[in-house]
């Protein structure tokens, strides 16, 4: 790549759990081919909130329903940084709930978002004309 270039990977794939390697696989290939440094725990933080808000499209914006997820992956030849944006058509994310999570009472749900929010250094979530979009962004 040279200076001031970005490359976009795509990946469009159905919303199913089983697929969730893929999206893995994808990104890490992206990763070994950039020009981000190989750190160890910034690949696997933002492998692993990728990984999350996969997760979350499949049971919160689909509820076990069919769907595809677009996956884009861009990186940029003149920083450290990776770009991650999550596309779907699935219900609307419901985001009140975060400023209720009381961290001091156990339950076995809710943590994913603001799992997310610590692992990378950008979250965005916008929602136009019934198309959900998680950007993710990690500085290397």
């Amino acid at each position: 790549m040279k200076n001031n270039e970005t490359e976009k990977v795509i990946l469009d794939i159905p919303a199913n759990i089983k697929y969730l390697e893929t999206i893995s696989a994808c990104l890490n290939a992206v990763l070994d081919r950039g020009p981000a440094p190989k750190v160890a725990h910034s690949r696997f933080a933002i492998t692993l909130a990728v990984h999350e808000a996969s997760v979350n499209i499949i049971e919160h914006a689909y509820h076990g329903r069919t769907g595809r997820i677009k996956v884009e992956i861009e990186v940029f030849s003149s920083s450290d940084k990776i770009v991650v944006e999550l596309l779907d058509q699935g219900a609307a994310a419901e985001l009140g709930h975060l400023s209720e999570l009381n961290l001091a009472e156990p339950q076995t749900k809710g943590y994913g978002l603001v799992l997310i929010n610590q692992l990378v250094d950008k979250v965005q979530y916008t929602r136009e004309k019934g198309i959900n979009k998680w950007k993710l962004v990690k500085i290397f």
